[in-house]
C-alpha cells in the first residue's frame, strides 16, 4: 500500500511546486538510489533533522519522526523553507579565544577576546583583584596583567580579556550609558551604534556596498540580480560561513544595502536615515509609502549575531 501524499503549493511570489510525504525508510532508500548529498547549511545533527539534494534536483527532508518529505525541486524546497520558517543551521565560533568587536559611540570599534574560565584563572594566578568604580553604586573587579592587558572579574565560564585598561573602562562606560538611557526611557537605536561610517550619506554608497557583496559571500556575481528570489539562493552562501564578529562586520552593511535595494525596487519605499541622538549615529532604514519604518537592520543583526547558535534562523528573503 502506498502511503505517500502529494501537496501542491503556490508561494507568495508565484512559484508553484509540489512535495510528497512518505515513510522515513522509503526516503532513505530514495537518497541512496539518487546519490543524495547532505545540504549541510540546513541539516542539524542536534535536532536529528537532515536535508539531501538528489541527482535529479529533488530535495529530501528527513526530520525527526516517522515521515519524510520530497520536494520536486531545489527552488521549491527553498520557497517552502522560507515560507514555513523551516530550520537552517547557523554556526558560530566555539573554540577559545573568541574574537569580539564592540561598537562604541562615535564609530570607534573595541576589539577584545573571550577566553575560558580555566585560562583566565591560570593567567591571574597570584594576582590581586582590583576594583574600579564606574558610577555611584556600580563597581567592577578586574585583573591587570604584566603586559598591560586586563581580565574582567571571573564569575562565569567565559571571561572577557581586553588589550588595555582603557578598553576595559570604555567597555564598562558603554554599558553604564546604556543602563542610564534605559532608566531615562531613551534607549535609542543602540544596536546600530558605530556600525554606519557613512552617516547620513549612506544611500549614496548603496551601489558601492552591493558591488562588494559577491566577493564577501564567495558567491557568483550572476546571482545578484536584485530580485527577492536571489536572497533565497544567497542563504546557501551566507550560512556556509562561520558567523564571527569579524565576518558580520564585513557583510552587515553590504547585505543591508542589497536587501534594501531589492525592497525599494519590488515593493516600493525609499531610504530614510534616522538620527539617534543617544548614540550620535545615523541608522539606514526603509520607509514605506504609508510612512512605516521597517528596521530591517534588526533581524539582519540577529542573523549575524555570533553569540547565538542554533537552527531556527530566519532567511534573507523573509526580510523583504
Amino acid at each position: 500500500m502506498n502511503s505517500s501524499k502529494i501537496f501542491t503549493v503556490t508561494d507568495p511570489w508565484g512559484l508553484t511546486y509540489s512535495f510528497t510525504s512518505l515513510p522515513r525508510e522509503e526516503a532513505l532508500r530514495l537518497i541512496a538510489a539518487h546519490n543524495g548529498k547532505d545540504l549541510t547549511q540546513f541539516s542539524s545533527k542536534r535536532l536529528d533533522s537532515y536535508y539531501y539534494i538528489l541527482d535529479d534536483n529533488r530535495v529530501v527532508s528527513v526530520p525527526q519522526g516517522p515521515d519524510a518529505y520530497v520536494f520536486d525541486s531545489y527552488a521549491g524546497f527553498l520557497s517552502n523553507h522560507q515560507t514555513s520558517r523551516m530550520y537552517i543551521a547557523k554556526h558560530i565560533p566555539n573554540t577559545y579565544p573568541i574574537h569580539r568587536i564592540h561598537y562604541l559611540k562615535g564609530g570607534r570599534k573595541l576589539y577584545y577576546d573571550i577566553i575560558s574560565r580555566a585560562e583566565a584563572e591560570n593567567l591571574t594566578a597570584g594576582l590581586e583583584q582590583r576594583l574600579i568604580r564606574i558610577a555611584a553604586g556600580r563597581e567592577r573587579y578586574y585583573y591587570l596583567l604584566s603586559d598591560g592587558s586586563v581580565i574582567s572579574e571571573i564569575r562565569y565560564e567565559e571571561v572577557n580579556k581586553f588589550a588595555s585598561f582603557q578598553d576595559f573602562a570604555d567597555f564598562e562606560d558603554y554599558h553604564l550609558a546604556t543602563y542610564r538611557a534605559v532608566q531615562e526611557g531613551n534607549i535609542g537605536i543602540n544596536q546600530m551604534c558605530g556600525r554606519n561610517p557613512y552617516g547620513a550619506q549612506f544611500p549614496e554608497h548603496v551601489d558601492e556596498l552591493c558591488s562588494i557583496l559577491p566577493a564577501l559571500l564567495n558567491a557568483p556575481a550572476r546571482l545578484f540580480n536584485n530580485t527577492p528570489d536571489s536572497l533565497s539562493r544567497l542563504d546557501h552562501y551566507l550560512y556556509q560561513h562561520l558567523i564571527t564578529d569579524y565576518f558580520a562586520e564585513e557583510v552587515f552593511l553590504p547585505l543591508l544595502a542589497y536587501i534594501g535595494r531589492i525592497h525599494i525596487l519590488h515593493l516600493g519605499g525609499a531610504w530614510h536615515m534616522v538620527y539617534d541622538k543617544v548614540w550620535d549615529n545615523w541608522a539606514p532604514d526603509i520607509q514605506t509609502a504609508d510612512g512605516r519604518l521597517l528596521m530591517i537592520y534588526n533581524p539582519l543583526l540577529e542573523i549575524l549575531d555570533s553569540r547565538e547558535e542554533g537552527e531556527c534562523w530566519i532567511t534573507l528573503k523573509s526580510l523583504v
